[in-house]
């Protein structure tokens, strides 16, 4: 994705339409997202 031959890390959340709510896309292979985060984001979902 950044034309260094690795892949990004990346997470997304998608509602319940197929749409994307919410992303975190790396900009290397060490980018990380945190459960705590991904729960917020999902629970602001609901």
């Amino acid at each position: 994705m950044f034309g260094d031959g690795l892949a990004s890390a990346s997470v997304f959340l998608i509602d319940k339409q197929g749409e994307i709510a919410w992303k975190s896309i790396g900009s290397n292979y060490t980018h990380q997202v945190y459960a705590e985060e991904v729960i917020d984001k999902v629970n602001l979902l609901n």
